[in-house]
């Protein structure tokens, strides 16, 4: 299994090579094992990862054999494939390994680390004999590695658009959805997006193929509690649903209507029968890592890192702070807009940030992020190892709370 693991890390994790050319030519080597089970596609700016797993979860709960592709991990790669939210076994996940590395050694056909893993993710599939898969996309939408031809997509899923990898989708909203919309294809799509001129936009290019939550669902209520949200919709024919889930965040609000029109949407047009019951125990078994949530140890994790998610990250640790101070330990990668996240934070009158060092060749250098935290009058402090920080902390927080956040690379050495 190390030698596996070797192998991967030998891959250029971080490489954007945007082209669909070479997986699709690995992917018929393999027979398009993708064409084996039918698929729902999820992408967007923030949420598409939980959305994914309350999806997977309502499935398995409803008896169908589920895979769940999402990135990244937080530990362990075989995190992002699993089979009835189980990790995908290890025999299996070496054996798909070696064979996609024996095809592209064989064809001299180089996939970056994110492709590798995709068509991993498919041949499991396959040879688990899924009945229905449930893909995130990695980044964007339109040359994603995930946006391959599938026979039997049943539905694509957008969650949210926000500012987000600018440098690679676009320095607008409008310009990062049009990268996003292309995994919809012809077919069709629960959008969970309020601006009326992107509405515009999505209903002009997909007609009505277009779902959107809003015109189904209305949120009445939401009950924030120390172990979860009780969230209270009505229907568009005046039924009360209540909806519990584990995740604290209250943008969970928003997950769970995008989930509640995909299953709407799927008994309607699809001839599935999945039932209230099935799928609001689902989204209650639902417990994501590391989406605020708390540790065993008392601080709090997540991996919020642009600023719609940052925002909705402190609303919900002011929530269970009350007056009392937040003390925020943060890093983050090169490509976040960290001055629209400081000026967020700033707004917070008893927030403390504690900048801190990622070990990765795409970490923002910590000189950076004070230089623009200063410009904010956040009080803060700098202390580059990770541990030390959390030790300096406990120390800060009086009666308060810790959050550690700002990238998936900060928040795994703290699981």
């Amino acid at each position: 299994m190390n030698d596996i693991y070797k192998y991967l890390q030998s891959l250029n994790e971080f490489k954007f090579d945007f082209s669909l050319d070479r997986i699709k030519k690995i992917l018929k080597y393999l027979n398009n094992p993708q064409n084996n089970f039918k698929v729902i596609h999820i992408t967007g700016s923030n949420g598409k990862g939980t959305v994914a797993h309350f999806l997977s979860s309502i499935f398995v709960n409803a008896g169908y054999k589920t895979g769940l592709y999402t990135s990244p991990h937080l530990i362990d790669v075989r995190e992002r494939i699993k089979i009835d939210n189980k990790l995908v076994n290890k025999k299996i996940f070496n054996d798909c390994v070696l064979l996609v590395k024996k095809i592209t050694e064989n064809k001299n056909i180089k996939l970056t680390y994110f492709e590798f893993l995709t068509v991993v993710a498919f041949l499991v599939f396959k040879r688990q004999q899924v009945k229905i898969a449930i893909i995130e996309v990695g980044l964007g939408g339109r040359y994603d590695a995930t946006n391959v031809d599938y026979k039997n997509k049943i539905l694509s899923i957008i969650t949210s658009i926000d500012l987000e990898h600018t440098n690679y989708l676009g320095k607008t909203k409008k310009l990062i959805l049009l990268e996003k919309e292309k995994i919809i294809g012809d077919g069709f799509a629960v959008c969970n997006i309020k601006e009326k001129r992107l509405k515009k936009l999505l209903v002009k290019l997909h007609g009505r193929k277009i779902l959107f939550p809003q015109d189904l669902f209305e949120i009445k209520k939401t009950i924030f509690k120390q172990d979860g949200l009780e969230i209270l919709i009505t229907s568009k024919n005046s039924e009360l649903i209540k909806v519990k889930t584990k995740m604290l965040e209250l943008i969970q609000t928003k997950n769970v209507l995008t989930v509640l029109t995909a299953i709407h949407f799927l008994n309607k047009r699809k001839n599935f029968h999945i039932n209230d019951k099935t799928i609001l125990t689902g989204i209650e078994k639902t417990f994501v890592p590391c989406r605020f949530t708390k540790h065993k140890k008392g601080y709090y994790l997540s991996v919020a890192h642009n600023p719609a998610a940052i925002e909705q990250m402190l609303k919900t640790a002011r929530l269970i702070a009350g007056n009392k101070r937040i003390v925020y330990i943060y890093s983050s990668l090169k490509d976040k807009d960290i001055n629209s996240i400081f000026r967020i934070l700033s707004k917070d009158k008893n927030i403390f940030v504690i900048l801190t060092q990622i070990n990765n060749e795409r970490a923002i250098d910590i000189e950076k992020l004070k230089k623009n935290i200063v410009k904010y009058c956040i009080k803060h402090k700098v202390e580059i190892d990770n541990f030390k920080a959390l030790k300096l902390a406990y120390k800060l927080k009086k009666d308060g709370i810790i959050v550690i956040g700002g990238s998936f690379y900060l928040v795994n050495r703290f699981i």
